[in-house]
């Protein structure tokens, strides 16, 4: 007699987990682990062929996990015990027993696997390195307003720390995600945002207009199988799509201008303004096409306007000199006409965002260090340039602005 067929909740999971590299576990109702990726065979010594599912006591007594005595957690304090009992996102900083006895402090996440017409059946956990400090997430950045309103910009793998502390709180969250465009490594977080999966939640999805499809189908090709378990039309929040406006508009005590940029498909630079203090985002914008940019009439630099006297600008800079050479015509920029741009625009501060993801952290200490001394020539002010690094904020009059590279 052949087995009782899984859920085609755990089905879809699976084969997520599958596909990413970082260590998951897709774990059932009763806390047992039916399935985990090589990434995390890596950290139990084991591969899934060869010891299929693990008993919640199993792997508790294989991996812990441990507080900082060393003690064992209780499972009821486990972000996992969220997500299976509440139904919401759950994180935890914790420490944990590799294979071969080494033990590691991690971050841990669990997101509840919700079932087609209602109820979970499970949860996926993931395991992530504790300590990032320059580069590691793609794009996402917080603006907290002074009526205290969140707005969101892009929502790469930096909006699952985001939604994790917005979900900590017992009030109803309400967020507005501002998407400059949909290539992946800026929408790949929204499956990991916990907002998504609490029904009291509110998610506003703004993004670029398209003749081929709405928003929300295009996003839609993304949150579906087989790359998701579930679908947008089942995420339990209250979640609306809208095409950004062509003129100014408001949200909350904020004006918001949206403006087309040089960049592969359709692409919005943004402008956040608030009691006369304003954020520039442009994320992933190639300046070079046009000609020399120092040489070139303001009219004719995409972006200038959006960006003119901002107070904060956070610009694309994801190649250095030589390397843009081998990548014309690919979407972004290399540092000089990033610092060009930021002089020639009068921008107040301005932060060097995208890093490469080739770049390490040595490497970006090097390109800050050259940058600012470009910067100087250009008569650019000192303290006016800096370099997005994980979780770095920059404090305005009108409110305060969390940056994630």
């Amino acid at each position: 007699m052949s087995a009782q067929q899984k859920p085609l909740e755990l089905i879809h999971a699976r084969n997520l987990l599958t596909c990413v590299s970082t260590p998951a576990f897709l774990v059932d109702q009763s806390g047992d682990i039916v399935f985990f990726n090589e990434a995390a065979g890596t950290v139990l010594g084991r591969r899934f062929e060869e010891t299929g599912s693990i008993g919640h006591e199993q792997w508790r007594r294989l991996i812990g996990p441990f507080d900082e005595s060393g003690d064992p957690i209780p499972f009821e304090q486990l972000a996992l015990n969220l997500a299976l009992r509440r139904g919401h996102a759950g994180h935890l900083r914790h420490k944990i027993r590799e294979a071969g006895g080494t033990v590691s402090e991690i971050e841990v996440s669990a997101v509840p696997l919700v079932a087609t017409g209602g109820g979970f059946r499970g949860a996926i956990v993931f395991l992530w390195p504790a300590g990032e400090i320059d580069a590691g997430n793609t794009s996402c950045v917080q603006i907290t307003l002074d009526d205290g309103r969140v707005l969101v910009l892009d929502a790469g793998t930096g909006i699952r720390g985001l939604g994790l502390a917005l979900a900590a709180s017992a009030e109803p969250v309400r967020v507005e995600i501002l998407l400059t465009h949909l290539h992946l490594d800026h929408i790949q977080g929204l499956m990991f945002f916990a907002p998504c999966f609490r029904p009291d939640s509110e998610v506003v999805i703004w993004g670029p207009a398209s003749r081929e499809a709405s928003l929300e189908d295009r996003i839609a090709r993304y949150i579906s199988a087989p790359l998701t378990p579930i679908e947008v039309r089942e995420l339990p929040c209250g979640v609306s799509f809208r095409d950004c406006p062509t003129t100014e508009w408001e949200i909350g005590s904020a004006q918001l201008r949206a403006a087309t940029v040089t960049h592969r498909g359709p692409t919005l630079g943004y402008r956040v303004s608030e009691h006369g203090r304003s954020v520039c985002y442009i994320p992933d914008h190639e300046l070079g096409l046009g000609g020399p940019l120092a040489e070139l009439e303001p009219d004719w630099i995409s972006g200038f306007e959006l960006a003119r006297d901002a107070s904060l600008l956070l610009h694309d800079c994801q190649y250095t000199d030589v390397e843009y050479a081998e990548h014309l015509g690919w979407g972004h920029s290399c540092v000089s006409d990033a610092l060009t741009f930021a002089s020639r625009t009068g921008a107040e501060t301005t932060m060097l965002f995208h890093h490469d993801p080739l770049h390490t952290d040595a490497m970006l200490d090097e390109i800050l260090a050259g940058a600012r001394g470009r910067w100087r020539e250009l008569g650019g002010a000192d303290g006016g340039l800096t370099l997005a690094v994980e979780n770095a904020e920059v404090g305005l009059s009108a409110g305060s602005v969390s940056a994630q590279a």
